[in-house]
C-alpha cells in the first residue's frame, strides 16, 4: 500500500500516465529483488495497461517471494481464473495442503476454480465451508452461501 501510495498516479485510471511510471516500478522491484510488494506493484501496473502476459509471471514471482502472503496469492488466483488457468490454481491450492488454515479470500479463489474448472460439487463445497465459518464476516458468509447455491444450480 505504501509503494501505491508513493508511485501509482493520482489519476488511477489514466493509462498514459501509468505507463509512464513503468519504469519507475520496474526499478524498484529490481533494487530490492527479495520484497514482494515491488513485483506486485508492478504486475498490477502492467494489468491495468493490459499488459497481462508479463504481469502473471510477475504476480508468480511475489507469491513465491512470500508464499505465507494468503492475499496476495488470492490476488494472483483471481487473475489465473480471470484468464481461463483454473488448473493452475487448482495445483497451486493442492500443495498448500489444508485450506482450511488460508484466508477466506483465498479458499473463495479456489472454489471459483473448482467453478470454472466445471467442477461443481468441490466448488459448492468450499462455498458452504466459507459460509459455515463463523469467525468470517455475516456478509462474506452470506455471500458464500449464495455462491454455493449458485454452483449447485439453486440460484444466482
Amino acid at each position: 500500500m505504501a509503494l501505491d501510495l508513493r508511485w501509482w498516479p493520482a489519476t488511477r485510471h489514466d493509462l498514459e500516465q501509468l505507463e509512464a511510471a513503468l519504469p519507475m516500478f520496474q526499478a524498484h522491484a529490481e533494487a530490492h529483488p527479495t520484497h514482494a510488494g515491488g513485483w506486485r506493484m508492478l504486475a498490477r501496473a502492467r494489468l491495468a495497461i493490459g499488459d497481462a502476459e508479463r504481469a502473471m509471471p510477475l504476480l508468480e514471482k511475489a507469491v513465491a517471494i512470500a508464499p505465507a502472503d494468503d492475499d496476495l496469492r488470492a490476488e494472483w488466483w483471481a487473475e489465473l481464473v480471470r484468464r481461463g488457468k483454473a488448473a493452475e490454481v487448482i495445483a497451486d491450492a493442492e500443495k498448500l495442503g489444508d485450506m482450511k488454515a488460508h484466508d477466506w479470500k483465498a479458499r473463495w479463489n479456489h472454489a471459483e476454480a473448482f467453478a470454472a474448472a466445471g467442477r461443481k460439487i468441490e466448488a459448492q463445497t468450499m462455498f458452504a465451508a466459507i459460509n459455515h465459518d463463523e469467525s468470517l464476516h455475516v456478509d462474506v458468509r452470506k455471500r458464500a452461501k449464495r455462491a454455493a447455491m449458485g454452483v449447485g444450480g439453486g440460484g444466482t
